[in-house]
């Protein structure tokens, strides 16, 4: 990582040196910082400041220290892409949001609303002595994210001198320093649903959803609680149902169901036990409460359940709809005792597996409730029986940064132990004919890849990642789904040769149904993942792998 620049005036530079006569009159200054601005740290780590003497307690306010998350920008390889910025963990991130006023603020704090809402929360005290600062984020800060470390000048040490200031800066620290993931820092507990700040929340509601950053022990019955300002508190029990988070494709949700009514017009905090924590013995990040509020009504009324489509590839049945109102949706079927779970969503995408072939009369059931535990009726349909095909779409570089759509590929991937021969197949946008995208006559091994190309591709040219040596090309007579893939996201389906859906990619990556960027590709973590949102991934931090 390289430091930013805020102008040429904000360079980074060593500590300023004790100004004034000796003694009393010799101002604080810092001597260490735990981080560099070579360093990347745990999104939950506690930063630390060394200082040269003691620092007056007093002066140790509100924004005195602030930490400051980058801007993100679009998806990027290299630094040229991210004008003003720099290519950090596969995003554009661009300086800081502050300037010189900004910075001159801070030696009159606090700052403004505006202000304060660019920073992190963190919680500051005096550690030692008092000569070294502890900084603490209340919540985890952002993973795979620049920050910049800001010390205002308002510290003094104890006989009253103002601390000096780091070069030419009108502040005594400015740090740019980098965050890792998640995985290893101390578990984080998030309110999934309702999320964390909503309001007018029925006063019955039945339950919480919530999700921790680690696996945790199971859950006692006492570990998690709604209290409100006097101290009212209302139990929370554990449910046994865990499903996939609508918002992580890892970690699992936990439902908790609420003891009892809520009182109107109150805030409520999500508290948890001190003790609390994940199976390393790390003890949960919780500085500040998770809060909701309730209004003064009661819900009566079940969701209204939109068009379902059902869509069987890959392997799998997916299930697609729409709630008028934040539900939970729960997938089963005839065939198999294991579920699926989206919490408190207005969309719902849900699959199972149904491979390698389905019984006669195979169902699926999907059921919905709000958070009230008003449910609508059931949904049922029948499933087809359809056996595992064999080759499965794989990953997909829809936007590359050589010309477009020339350079356009779709790897697939033959999951299975025989050859497969590819004529008959094709490949499409669910727009366009099949002929356009016939898979030319190929035997693709067993387990191995090829590369599905528009007739202008030229492997080893422009910027794009090279494809592997060895990988075969299936080259079609017209580009990828007729006039090439749409950079915003589209679909695409590979189809048998009797015209029987195969595989399919949903055009986006994520629950957030983003498109992966410029010279980033989507890539299926698993070739017998369902095309469901949360198997697709952005190529990320790594470059595309055609054929790896």
């Amino acid at each position: 990582m390289r430091p930013l620049l805020l102008g040429a005036w904000l360079a980074l530079g060593g500590c300023g040196d004790a100004v004034g006569p000796q003694g009393d009159f010799v101002r604080p200054r810092i001597v260490a910082v735990s981080v560099t601005d070579e360093q990347t740290v745990s999104p939950t780590a506690a930063l630390s400041v060394s200082f040269s003497e003691a620092i007056e307690a007093g002066s140790v306010g509100v924004d005195a220290v602030v930490v400051v998350p980058h801007l993100l920008g679009g998806s990027c390889t290299v630094d040229l892409a991210c004008p003003g910025g720099v290519c950090f963990a596969g995003r554009c991130q661009s300086s800081a949001p502050v300037d010189g006023a900004w910075l001159a603020d801070l030696a009159h704090p606090p700052l403004t609303a505006a202000r304060q809402a660019l920073t992190a929360p963190m919680r500051v005290e005096l550690a030692g002595d008092g000569d070294r600062l502890i900084v603490q984020p209340v919540v985890a800060l952002a993973p795979r994210r620049l920050h910049t470390l800001i010390i205002g000048p308002s510290l003094v040490d104890r006989a009253g001198q103002a601390i000096a200031r780091q070069g030419e800066l009108p502040v005594a620290l400015l740090r740019v320093f980098a965050t890792g993931d998640l995985e290893g820092a101390r578990p984080v507990l998030q309110l999934v649903a309702p999320p964390a700040g909503s309001t007018d929340l029925p006063l019955n509601l039945r339950r919480l959803v919530v999700r921790f950053s680690q696996q945790l022990p199971p859950l006692a019955a006492d570990g998690l609680w709604l209290a409100a300002d006097d101290g009212l508190r209302v139990a929370l029990r554990p449910l046994r149902e865990e499903g996939a988070c609508v918002t992580d494709a890892h970690q699992p949700c936990q439902w908790l169901a609420v003891a009892g009514p809520l009182r109107a017009l109150t805030v409520w905090s999500l508290m948890a036990t001190r003790t609390l924590g994940d199976l390393q013995g790390e003890t949960l990040l919780q500085e500040r409460p998770l809060a909701l509020a309730t209004g003064s009504v009661v819900d009566t009324r079940p969701p209204v359940l939109g068009e379902v489509s059902l869509l069987q590839s890959d392997g799998c049945v997916v299930v697609r709809t729409r709630t008028s109102e934040p539900a939970d949706a729960r997938l089963s079927a005839s065939w198999t005792t294991t579920v699926q779970l989206t919490a408190g969503t207005l969309v719902h995408e849900l699959a199972l597996p149904a491979a390698p072939a389905l019984p006669a009369g195979a169902q699926v059931r999907l059921d919905l409730q709000d958070a009230a535990g008003q449910a609508a009726a059931p949904w049922w349909h029948a499933a087809e029986r359809a056996s595992l095909a064999p080759l499965v779409i794989s990953e997909v570089l829809a936007d590359p940064l050589g010309p477009d759509p020339d350079q356009e590929w779709v790897e697939i991937y033959n999951r299975d132990d025989r050859a497969v021969e590819l004529e008959g197949w094709a490949i499409d946008d669910g727009t366009v004919g099949a002929d356009g995208g016939a898979l030319p006559a190929l035997r693709l091994q067993p387990h191995r890849y090829a590369l599905v190309v528009g007739p202008r591709y030229r492997a080893g040219s422009g910027p794009d990642p090279f494809p592997a040596a060895d990988v075969p090309l299936a080259r079609l007579r017209a580009p990828i789904g007729g006039r090439g893939l749409a950079n915003r996201g589209e679909p695409l389906f590979l189809r048998r040769p009797d015209g029987a859906l195969a595989s399919s990619y949903r055009g986006t990556v994520g629950t957030e149904l983003e498109v992966p960027g410029p010279g980033r590709s989507a890539q299926r973590r698993s070739p017998t993942a369902c095309d469901v949102a949360t198997s697709w991934t952005r190529s990320g931090d790594d470059l595309p792998t055609p054929g790896r």
